[in-house]
């Protein structure tokens, strides 16, 4: 395996235990830092026990990885998750009906 990887590995690794143990981090913007935080730490750490006499590199790569994942998650998943605008007719997030919800209006006419 190329040594290179074993941080961003790292960091993804920690990532993925912090969503399964405490996934309220993944709900606010500082539990997105505190969870960052504790991802690049791991990751710089296992890279510099990876490769002690680059440490330097293994923390930047570890961080720019850390940085990559920040901005698709701001960018690409917020705006895939984003309801539809008021007055659609369907998507995902518009409700079909039911209780205290309007249906949707005739079609064909």
């Amino acid at each position: 395996m190329n040594r290179e990887i074993i941080g961003p590995l790292a960091a993804t690794i920690a990532l993925v235990v912090l969503w399964f143990v405490a996934l309220g981090l993944f709900t606010s913007v500082p539990g997105l830092l505190i969870a960052g935080l504790i991802a690049g730490f791991v990751g710089t750490v296992a890279g510099a026990v990876a490769e002690p006499d680059r440490v330097g590199r293994s923390a930047l790569i570890v961080m720019g990885y850390l940085a990559l994942l920040l901005f698709a998650y701001l960018f690409r998943a917020q705006a895939l998750a984003r309801y539809a605008p008021p007055g659609s007719l369907g998507g995902p997030g518009v409700p079909k009906g039911g209780p205290g919800v309007m249906p949707a209006p005739p079609r064909g006419r």
